[in-house]
């Protein structure tokens, strides 16, 4: 096949392919980013590690001090009025921790923050992983529509030399049939593959709320070591920010076993 044919044959499989002229293609990055700017899920994280943040300023208070007013004899008559046997007395009292609680509940405050990020890393790169799948698909879904394009194509050449020799009475009749039974065939196969594009890029839209119409991306095939390695990396720090939670749960229950004192002192009126 010569140079011009092929060529113009790939200039009429992309013109039948009904990829948009001037289309802006999306890249892989932006697809994650517009995704992750959507989601609700990685919002409700992001408020989840502001709670374990705030539950650790909240866990290294100390316990708050109490004043206690007690009132006898304030309503009576006779001697038992407000000016003769009347008492009033104010206490302040302060608990002291012992055991070690105020560490544990720090220790376990720190242990929640480490939990709410490990899941907030684990939800993104899910994310992303479900992103890059949708990606892809659109990517192979185009190449498909390419390349039943590109079949069409040629089986409309074969089809109109088949109708050449046969209207020449150098091949039979059923030549002619078959070659136009093999350019329907061709054609449905691309009306298939170009509803599976609009699918794929319906889909892959649906992450940042958008719709797929015209959506073209930039990019190649791949799906390396360094991916699966995040996602993994990322499930064993969350198993692991999981034991330390439970660790530290443990360690704040047994620093309960000690009493504490209270110390209190007070005035009577």
């Amino acid at each position: 096949m010569s140079l011009t044919l092929r060529s113009a044959l790939l200039a009429g499989a992309l013109a039948l392919s009904g990829r948009p002229a001037f289309a802006e293609p999306i890249t892989l990055e932006q697809a994650i980013s517009k995704a992750a700017d959507a989601a609700p899920l990685l919002r409700a994280d992001e408020a989840a590690i502001a709670a374990a943040r705030a539950g650790r300023v909240q866990a290294s208070v100390r316990p708050n001090p109490s004043i206690t007013l007690e009132s006898e004899n304030f309503v009576g008559t006779g001697s038992y009025d407000v000016f003769r046997q009347a008492e009033i007395t104010a206490t302040y009292s302060q608990q002291l921790e012992r055991g070690g609680k105020r560490q544990a509940r720090i220790g376990l405050a720190d242990s929640e923050i480490g939990v709410a990020e490990a899941s907030a890393r684990v939800s993104r790169l899910d994310l992303a992983a479900a992103v890059e799948r949708a990606f892809i698909d659109v990517l192979i879904a185009r190449q498909v529509v390419d390349i039943a394009a590109y079949r069409l194509t040629e089986e409309q050449g074969i089809e109109r030399e088949a109708l050449r020799r046969v209207r020449a009475y150098k091949d039979p009749l059923f030549v002619e049939t078959r070659a136009a039974a093999r350019v329907a065939q061709a054609r449905i196969d691309l009306d298939q593959a170009r509803a599976k594009l609009r699918a794929s890029q319906n889909r892959l839209a649906s992450f940042w709320g958008a719709a797929g119409d015209g959506l073209e991306v930039a990019g190649k095939l791949s799906w390396g070591a360094e991916e699966r390695a995040a996602l993994a990396h990322a499930d064993q720090a969350l198993s692991e920010a999981g034991v330390t939670r439970a660790s530290a749960a443990v360690n704040l229950e047994q620093s309960r076993k000690t009493p504490d004192y209270t110390v209190s002192g007070g005035t009577r009126f």
